[in-house]
């Protein structure tokens, strides 16, 4: 079955997410073999697979998928906001700005994901672990806390919904 917008709709839907800022390893899954086709999926994803495949060969792409990582920028800029990941380092305005760590990654979530936004649940769970259970109130504090450092502007609040960095 292929997807309902044509024969093109999985390669412009990769081209889309990567000309958003999107990283994430592209795996193609499709009945579609001509060596054209591949190579084709291949400029957009970092793999192809074609149907009909096994189970454990899809699970062990997806495996070599994860191993190699998500591709990461270096730095990442929100107004005079600068995150640099591989030292992780906070700047405002150029000055190093002292975070804790999971200020750090509440920051950091919603950078690397600039636009998107995130339900206080998913942060929770994505920072704090799957199942935490700890205050009720946590996100918030933390985005308070974010806000004193970076600016009340940086963070966007879209009433009961969640958070994002507008972008």
């Amino acid at each position: 079955m292929r997807l309902p917008e044509g024969d093109e709709a999985g390669l412009r839907f990769a081209r889309d997410l990567r000309q958003t800022g999107i990283q994430s390893p592209i795996l193609f899954l499709t009945a579609k073999d001509a060596l054209e086709d591949r190579l084709r999926g291949l400029e957009v994803g970092e793999d192809y697979l074609t149907k009909p495949f096994h189970l454990p060969e899809l699970i062990a792409r997806v495996r070599a998928l994860l191993r190699r990582g998500e591709v990461r920028p270096t730095r990442v800029e929100a107004g005079d906001v600068v995150l640099e990941v591989e030292a992780r380092r906070v700047l405002r305005g150029g000055t190093p700005v002292t975070l804790t760590a999971k200020e750090y990654q509440v920051l950091e979530l919603l950078l690397l994901n600039r636009g998107r936004l995130f339900a206080k649940e998913e942060i929770l769970e994505r920072v704090w672990g799957p199942g935490y259970e700890g205050e009720s109130n946590l996100v918030e504090v933390y985005v308070k806390n974010l806000r004193k450092k970076l600016g009340e502007e940086l963070i966007e609040t879209v009433r009961g919904l969640g958070y994002r960095i507008p972008g």
